[in-house]
């Protein structure tokens, strides 16, 4: 009988891991202190042009914080977690998906089965603790052929598990550096400048202005 041929030939099916991360997401991580991530978060999101993501918790707890701490700094973002209702839910990924959010902050029960187009990042704010978690979670960009970003912020003691995700998905993690405000106040003034120089009396609104600003209106305007 065919149930009896199985049972005494079972038969073996793995995964091949070597294909469990796409190439076309870069994994990045940055080493922070638990207290100074809310403001490494922020740097980050503002050093990208168009930060368009999810941001991945381990409790519904620091979700929430999380989320309450971005608002308070002006960013376009909602949450999801396993305390939401589903209506509630259906809403937030609406808002999500038409882009009038711009960041979801989750937990990785409300983030199972989530497939939205065009997520240009995946922050591991906490490491899960199942590492498999990690390779859902970055899954959620470079969908379709598309490229995507996975930063992870981890602590000090938290580096050996960057080996671990290197085990387990054998892909390598970069170690990006965490941008300065300097860095941030230079990419904002250039976009400002990029604006500027493209009206009509940009000429002549530079002559009236000082050297200083005069000196880096024209050093920023394109070749």
């Amino acid at each position: 009988r065919v149930a009896d041929t199985y049972l005494k030939n079972p038969q073996q099916v793995q995964v091949n891991r070597t294909e469990m991360v796409p190439t076309t997401i870069q994994q990045l991580f940055y080493v922070t202190h638990e207290a100074n991530k809310p403001d490494v978060l922020c740097k980050l999101i503002d050093s990208v042009d168009d930060f368009y993501g999810l941001i991945f918790c381990q409790t519904k707890a620091l979700v929430a914080d999380l989320t309450s701490h971005l608002m308070d700094r002006g960013y376009r973002v909602d949450s999801l977690h396993g305390d939401k209702t589903q209506s509630a839910r259906e809403l937030t990924m609406k808002a999500f998906r038409e882009r009038k959010v711009k960041i979801l902050i989750c937990t990785d029960v409300a983030a199972r089965g989530l497939d939205v187009k065009d997520v240009t990042h995946v922050m591991n704010y906490s490491i899960p603790r199942e590492l498999d978690s990690y390779v859902h979670r970055i899954g959620r960009t470079a969908r379709c052929g598309k490229s995507g970003v996975a930063m992870s912020l981890i602590s000090p003691r938290q580096r050996g598990m960057i080996g671990q995700i290197e085990r387990l998905t054998k892909t390598v993690l970069e170690e990006g550096a965490i941008p300065t405000r300097r860095e941030l106040g230079a990419k904002k003034v250039g976009s400002f400048l990029s604006k500027f120089q493209e009206q009509e009396h940009f000429t002549r609104a530079v002559e009236s202005m000082g050297e200083e600003w005069t000196e880096a209106a024209w050093d920023e305007r394109p070749r």
